[in-house]
């Protein structure tokens, strides 16, 4: 109980770190796209392709919708690995469980 306990810790930490890993991430693109809008915004024609929208708004859209996908992975990431980790918890209780019974049996027949 008391290694499950601690395994459950180090999973939890395990998933804070991931979680830390992934704002550092999102931070730095962040920065990334901001600097790249700054670059762009220097720039005399503003629309390029003359969709009508500026390009900065262009690239900030499309930075906006990779960080969100870039999230939704992560979440996506985060819930399977939950999922794992109680299937593999659940499989480890099922054993434990099935080696008491065994040994219950082992000591009704030395009985």
């Amino acid at each position: 109980m008391q290694n499950e306990v601690k395994e459950e810790e180090l999973m939890i930490k395990e998933a804070e770190m991931d979680l830390k890993k992934y704002e550092i991430d999102q931070n730095n693109a962040t920065k990334i796209t901001v600097a790249q809008l700054n670059a762009y915004s220097g720039l005399e024609d503003q629309d390029q392709n003359d969709n009508g929208i500026p390009d900065t708004m262009e690239i900030a859209a499309q930075a906006l919708e990779e960080r969100k996908q870039a999230s939704e992975e992560a979440s996506k990431q985060f819930e399977f690995n939950a999922k794992m980790r109680e299937q593999q918890l659940k499989k480890e209780i099922e054993d434990k469980k099935i080696e008491l019974e065994k040994q219950k049996l082992q000591a009704q027949k030395d009985i």
